[in-house]
């Protein structure tokens, strides 16, 4: 088992029972997780939460073709503006989300086309 893994096993474990990969991660170390089971879990750790996500991949696959999901998942907005205060991530690296940040959220951001307006 991978470090990630066993880190991911030691926090997590409780609630998503043995992970066995990590499925996809994102510039905030948000990880989707799947355990030994076959179901599907979103590590938050900005907000200290897990959830389960889907029970299967294509389960998994159509939920992140939604518009909703991919909206939280790249976190546009909150990557301009990390980016624009730390400069690009580090290969391995990830944003944390700070208090500062998150009410910079529901400000628009004209540097980033991608911003919500």
């Amino acid at each position: 088992m991978s470090d990630l893994l066993q880190a991911i096993l030691t926090g997590w474990g409780w609630k998503i029972g043995k992970p066995v990969e990590v499925v996809a991660t994102n510039q905030f170390g948000n990880a989707i997780v799947r355990n030994e089971d076959g179901s599907y879990f979103r590590i938050m750790p900005e907000e200290w939460q897990c959830e389960l996500i889907a029970t299967s991949a294509p389960e998994l696959e159509e939920k992140r073709k939604t518009e909703e999901f991919i909206r939280d998942w790249e976190m546009s907005a909150l990557v301009c503006r990390a980016k624009a205060a730390h400069g690009p991530l580090a290969e391995g690296s990830a944003y944390w989300r700070s208090f500062r940040i998150v009410a910079l959220w529901r400000i628009k951001c004209r540097a980033c086309p991608t911003a919500p307006r």
